[in-house]
Formats: C-alpha cells, structure tokens, sequence
C-alpha cells in the first residue's frame, strides 16, 4: 500500500512526567502546531463525570496533582469525608491517579489500544501539524508512527529535564511510566540527550529491548 503524501508534521515528545515535554513543544505550538493528546478523551470524561474541569484560576497541571482532601479545602466542597470511605492505601489518592486508573480500566473493557485508536482519529480529523506530548506505552508510539502511511512526517524528541522531587518521581511504579523510566536509565546507551530527536531505527531497536526486558523483569516476578 503506497503511502499519502499531506506534508503534515507529527512531533512526539517522550519522557517521565515532569521532564519538560510541554515546555519542549512550546515553540512548536507558537508556530501554529496543534496540541492533540491522547488522554484528551480520557479527561473530557473524567470532567463530565466530576461536573468540573480546570479554569484559569486552577491549572489542569495543578489540579491533576491535587489530592482529594486539599482539593475539597481550596473549593469549599462537602465531598462527604470522601477519604473516610476509602482504604488508607487507596490508589485513586489524586486526579492524577483517577485518571491514570480510569484509562487502565478502559483499556481493559475495550481493548489496550482504546485510547491510542481515538487519538488517531482526532490526529487526521484536525488534519494539520500537531503535537503530542502524553505518548507513553509502545502501541501508542507504534499508532504515532503508522501515521506516516498517511502522509505525516513523524518525529519523536527526548525529554529528560530533572526538576524537584525528581527522584521521587522516577519511583513511580504505574505501567504509564515504565517505558520512558527505561528510556531515562539508558539514555547513554542510546546516546540520547534532552531535546534531541530520537532517529526512527533507534526508536525501533528502544522498543525491542524495553520487550525484552519486561519479559525478563516478568519471568523474574513469576519464578519469586
């Protein structure tokens, strides 16, 4: 199948949360690119579900971050003692949590590439130069890349700004994170750097050894 020629560029930005991915794509976005997420559905539902989303006067960086009980302090909100009805471990302690959750679960109602075949659709909807700045797992890098088939120039930049509490972040153990936490301790073996392109083949040969390892890590776990 030939490929369609649209002279659209795609620039994919990959690295560990808080390593500067959207302060990377800003001067993309000044000139005119369109930012299309792939947690952009998954956010529009979480909204509607909490009948409210962020404003300018609450950051969606901020408030994802937000735990329940200061989030219910800074809105005046009676939320019932909400933390009183869960266990003290639980894993929905922020926004940030419910949704990496909710995007777990709905993958697993409707197929792991739910999300990834949505963002696809919206890509060649806008039909113009975009970037994606929440690529996280292999099919999604794989669903960015078979965009070229419709004509989009595809480029993946590495993100790899250390910030406060960066090492705690690197603990972060959600599936989500574990590819771009591989990327980040090999980084020199791929000889990648922060804000650089990551050529193609390189891309491919990153992704062939992250399944390699997570077998590996697997049969370990299982054998223990």
């Amino acid at each position: 199948m030939s490929e369609e020629k649209n002279n659209k560029h795609l620039v994919v930005f990959l690295g560990v949360k808080t390593s500067g991915k959207d302060w990377n794509a800003k001067p993309y976005l000044e000139m005119g690119y369109k930012k299309i997420s792939f947690a952009d559905p998954l956010r529009n539902m979480l909204w509607e579900i909490l009948g409210f989303a962020p404003n300018e006067k609450i950051s969606y960086s901020d408030f994802k971050n937000v735990s329940f009980d200061i989030w219910t302090k800074k809105t005046g909100r009676n939320t019932l003692d909400l933390l009183n009805f869960l266990p003290e471990k639980t894993n929905i302690s922020s926004i940030r949590k419910m949704l990496q959750n909710l995007g777990s679960v709905m993958k697993k109602m409707f197929g792991q590439e739910y999300w990834a075949k949505l963002w696809y659709n919206n890509v060649l909807q806008a039909d113009c130069n975009t970037v994606c700045t929440d690529c996280r797992f292999e099919y999604e890098i794989k669903k960015a890349l078979s965009l070229s088939k419709k004509g989009y120039e595809v480029k993946f930049v590495w993100c790899c700004y250390s910030g406060a509490n960066f090492k705690e972040i690197l603990k972060d153990k959600h599936e989500s994170e574990a590819l771009a936490q591989y990327i980040y301790w090999n980084q020199d073996k791929y000889k990648l750097c922060d804000g650089c392109y990551i050529n193609i083949e390189t891309l491919k040969k990153i992704m062939k050894d992250f399944s390699v390892f997570q077998k590996a890590n697997n049969k370990i776990l299982s054998i223990s």
